[in-house]
């Protein structure tokens, strides 16, 4: 088939108007008013939409109640949108950490609890969890944050709280620990007592023949932790000095690596088959 090139529709359009100029004058007349014709049936549409093109605006009015509107609900779903999308995230997270530390130890099992009232007993450095018997909470189970620092312990229980004394606080008792050597090693740990000092620290006494230094590694000794080699962090050295009144002890200084009073969340270490849980 062939098609019209460029320069033959050129060539037929210039043949036309040369055309049309010698035809009478009637006939073209005749032609224009046939083609007006054709087009009266347009030319109520666009002059419609000639009006509307013409009434909008070069701007719209920041202050128009609809616009505002529009404006506000954009904001609050974008805002909904953000916390959606933070929540998912720590929710994936906490499924995760949920998921390593039922690896490492599976004889027991891990539920998470989120801080919401401090203990009604009136001492402020207890507080309460909203999770308690019902999901199978006991007594003397530990609190952990993130999995590995030590924040406490479970003192009292209702169906649906309970309460936890910090491992910081002196109501916790003597804290029996596990000073970790520079390289880790479990064999060479020197164990100690530590007693909270009531301002988020402990202090220990141990032999000047023990080899300690700031920032050393401190670890809860506990023979229920059997399938991890150290028990959960208490702390690190934060000072090491001679004893007053002994020159042949050290005294040391253990802070927990995160201000316990802080920690909103934690997680419940429950032994599998006890406590009501499974």
């Amino acid at each position: 088939m062939n098609h019209a090139t460029p320069n033959r529709s050129f060539y037929a359009a210039v043949a036309a108007l040369l055309i049309a100029c010698f035809l009478p004058s009637g006939l073209t007349n005749f032609l224009a008013g046939r083609v007006g014709e054709l087009a009266i049936p347009l030319s109520a549409p666009l002059q419609k939409l000639s009006r509307i093109v013409r009434a909008v605006p070069d701007r719209l009015d920041p202050e128009d109640p609809e616009l505002v509107r529009l404006r506000t609900e954009n904001e609050q779903q974008r805002v909904r949108i953000i916390q959606l999308e933070a929540r998912a995230a720590a929710m994936a997270e906490q499924l995760e950490r949920l998921q390593t530390l039922k690896a490492i130890d599976p004889s027991f099992r891990f539920i998470t609890a989120s801080r919401v009232a401090e203990s009604a007993v009136g001492r402020t450095d207890l507080f309460k969890v909203n999770v308690g018997s019902a999901t199978g909470v006991p007594v003397g189970a530990y609190a952990l944050y993130q999995g590995y620092q030590l924040v406490g312990r479970v003192s009292a229980v209702s169906p649906r709280s309970a309460t936890i004394t910090p491992v910081t606080s002196r109501a916790y008792g003597p804290v029996s620990a596990l000073v970790l050597p520079a390289d880790g090693n479990h064999a060479g740990a020197m164990p100690c007592s530590l007693d909270p000092a009531g301002d988020g620290t402990f202090a220990g006494v141990l032999g000047v023949e023990s080899p300690v230094a700031t920032g050393l590694r401190v670890v809860l000794r506990d023979d229920e932790w059997t399938q991890v080699q150290t028990g959960p962090l208490i702390g690190f050295i934060e000072s090491v000095a001679p004893k007053d009144d002994a020159p042949l002890w050290n005294t040391i200084v253990v802070r927990p690596r995160f201000q316990l009073s802080d920690v909103g969340v934690v997680d419940l270490r429950i032994p599998r088959g006890g406590g009501g849980g499974n």
